[in-house]
């Protein structure tokens, strides 16, 4: 039986944060430019296959909840993603990418509920980055622009949907690292205030989240922790900065100082995680957030023929993070 390490990323942090920065991007914190290479999938080697599966963990029982599975081609980059929900509201989606020139072209989404179905067409700059993504289908209709800055780093991300929302993500870099990303949010076919989303990154990972003018954050104590934090009368907005400079004057007894300074909080996410000694990425995970908590057993086929883990149910790692 293979060796694993159990990490347990609220004990970790000063493991963690020494590794390499590779970390799974969240589609739903920014605007960001397509997900097409492993690294964005928080993966550390290349890949040709990663399979996943989701098992219900509650009073329900151990229940396969989803299944995902990716396929990388021999460049590196996604070229199927596929998406199966499981249960009473079963769902098929897979999305099919396909190249030229080793550039993105073209995306096609293909779902069991036909109206969902979309098709992007990308374009490209001289330089050969995305530009522009154009998609079609019953239920979407929208289009999204890229700007780059002189030193070819994203800036600007915006998104126009046929209903009349439109949201903007301006990306801001100090000595060449990103550290805050402004995403706006209107419609102009309804007269509300735009809403704004400020997300400050440390090391390459998201750090603090808020919106407006809100009293409370995320903060996003590890990849994949994040705790609900309330300053209490103060803006988030104008406390959030003070923290970022305590974070840069002493980032090693950061996390020790927000625990010690913030000991009520909520929390939203927590995981913990094990992977094989021999390799760098995870394969089992148990994640509990607000609404429900999952069992998650992934396999990775890397592009040199060694693969590792299973999608099978481990019961020896359910007893042990539930400890």
């Amino acid at each position: 039986m293979k060796k694993v390490i159990i990490i347990i990323l609220c004990l970790a942090f000063a493991k963690a944060n020494s590794q390499q920065t590779v970390y799974e991007k969240d589609i739903n914190l920014h605007l960001a430019l397509p997900f097409l290479k492993a690294s964005d999938y928080g993966i550390h080697k290349e890949v040709t296959k990663t399979e996943t599966v989701y098992y219900k963990s509650d009073s329900t029982g151990y229940e396969p909840a989803m299944l995902k599975v990716l396929l990388f081609n021999d460049n590196g980059l996604l070229d199927k993603d596929y998406t199966r929900i499981i249960g009473k509201y079963a769902s098929e989606t897979l999305y099919d990418y396909t190249y030229k020139n080793g550039k993105l072209d073209s995306l096609v989404k293909k779902a069991s509920a036909v109206n969902f179905n979309m098709d992007v067409v990308y374009s490209h700059d001289e330089q050969g980055r995305i530009s522009k993504e154009t998609a079609t289908g019953v239920y979407t209709n929208y289009t999204t622009s890229y700007e780059y800055d002189k030193d070819g780093r994203i800036s600007r991300i915006h998104n126009k949907n046929k209903t009349g929302l439109e949201k903007m993500a301006d990306y801001f870099y100090e000595n060449g690292v990103l550290t805050r990303v402004e995403q706006t949010e209107y419609n102009n076919n309804k007269e509300k205030d735009a809403s704004i989303k400020y997300i400050y990154y440390a090391n390459g990972q998201p750090l603090f989240s808020f919106k407006d003018d809100a009293t409370k954050v995320v903060y996003h104590e590890f990849e994949l922790m994040t705790k609900g934090i309330e300053f209490g009368k103060e803006k988030a907005y104008s406390k959030v900065p003070e923290l970022m400079k305590i974070y840069h004057k002493d980032p090693d007894n950061f996390t020790k100082y927000m625990r010690e300074t913030y000991k009520d909080y909520e929390s939203l996410v927590q995981i913990s995680e094990s992977k094989d000694v021999n390799f760098p990425d995870w394969t089992k995970r148990y994640k509990v957030d607000p609404y429900n908590s999952r069992m998650i057993f992934r396999k990775l086929y890397y592009k040199d023929g060694s693969s590792v883990g299973s999608t099978d149910y481990d019961t020896l790692f359910e007893m042990r993070v539930r400890r």
